[in-house]
C-alpha cells in the first residue's frame, strides 16, 4: 500500500471516530422522543378516563347503596332520636360551654319536631310540611317558609330517597379536597357554602356546607346514619351527639304544627 493510501485511510478512520458518537447520540435522542410521544399518547388516553366525573345520579345512587339501599329506607316511616347538643365556644369571653338534651320526632317526607331541654327551660322547633317555626317562652319566635332545607332533609327518615324532593336545585359542581378527603361537590342552591359533599372513597355524605360535617355513621334498622353532626361556628362549634334512634314508632301528626298561642 502506498504512503498516500495509508494517509487517506487514517483520515477516514479519524472522521468516523468523530462522527460515530454524534450519530449514536442522535439515535438515542430520537428513541427518547419516540418513547415520550408514545407515553404521552397513552397518558393522554388515560387521563380523561381517570379524571372524568361520574354523573350526579350515579353519585346519589351510590350514596343510597352505601347507607343501606332503597328497600331498607322504604320501610322507615317515622323516627325518634334522643341526643345532646353541645355548644363549645372556648374563644368567647367568657368561654361558652352548654349541654342541651333534645328529642327529634320526624316523619317520612320531612315533617319534624325538635324539643330542646335547656337549663333555662326549653324550646321547640318544627316543620309541618310547609312552614318552619320555633316556639319559646310561650311565643312563636319565627315562622318562615322552608329556608332550612338541609336540616329538613337530614331529619327525614327516608332522606336518602328524597334528595330531589327537598332540594329544588341539584348540580354536580366538581371534585375537590375538603377536610383532607376527596369529595364530589353537589350544589343545592346559588350559595357554595351550602354544598353537599360526598366522599369519593366511601360514597357517604360527609358535609352539608362549610364547617357542617357528618361523622360517625352507624347502622340502625338496616340503614346507616351519622351519629355526630358538627356545626362549625365562630370561636368553636355546636355538635349534635345522637344517643339512641327508634324507627316506626307512633308519632302524633299534631306535633309538627305550630302551637296555638291565642288565649294562652
Amino acid at each position: 500500500m502506498s504512503r498516500t493510501a495509508i494517509l487517506w485511510l487514517r483520515a477516514v478512520l479519524a472522521a468516523l471516530l468523530l462522527v460515530a458518537p454524534l450519530l449514536l447520540a442522535g439515535r438515542v435522542a430520537a428513541s427518547d422522543v419516540e418513547a415520550t410521544e408514545a407515553d404521552g399518547v397513552e397518558l393522554a388516553a388515560a387521563d380523561p378516563a381517570r379524571d372524568q366525573l361520574p354523573s350526579l345520579d350515579s353519585i346519589l345512587d351510590r350514596y343510597v347503596e352505601a347507607v343501606g339501599g332503597r328497600e331498607a329506607f322504604r320501610k322507615l316511616h317515622t323516627r325518634v332520636v334522643h341526643g345532646r347538643m353541645i355548644t363549645d365556644l372556648p374563644s368567647r369571653t367568657p368561654p361558652v360551654y352548654a349541654v342541651d338534651s333534645l328529642t327529634i320526632y320526624s316523619k317520612a317526607g320531612g315533617q319534624y319536631l325538635v324539643a330542646y331541654r335547656t337549663p333555662d327551660g326549653g324550646r321547640l322547633e318544627g316543620f309541618d310540611g310547609e312552614i318552619e317555626w320555633s316556639h319559646e317562652a310561650g311565643e312563636i319566635r319565627s315562622a318562615h317558609r322552608r329556608t332550612g332545607r338541609r336540616e329538613i332533609w337530614l331529619r327525614d327518615p327516608q332522606n336518602a330517597l328524597n334528595f330531589r324532593r327537598h332540594f329544588d336545585k341539584l348540580e354536580l359542581a366538581g371534585k375537590e379536597m375538603r377536610e383532607w378527603r376527596h369529595v364530589y361537590v353537589v350544589r343545592i342552591d346559588d350559595e357554595p357554602s351550602h354544598d353537599l359533599t360526598f366522599d369519593v372513597e366511601t360514597g357517604l355524605l360527609n358535609g352539608m356546607g362549610y364547617h357542617h360535617v357528618l361523622e360517625d355513621y352507624r347502622e340502625v334498622d338496616g340503614v346507616l346514619m351519622p351519629f355526630r353532626v358538627v356545626y362549625g361556628r365562630k370561636g368553636g362549634s355546636t355538635t349534635l351527639f345522637i344517643d339512641s334512634v327508634e324507627h316506626n314508632v307512633p308519632v302524633d301528626e299534631s306535633l309538627f304544627s305550630p302551637p296555638d298561642t291565642e288565649g294562652s
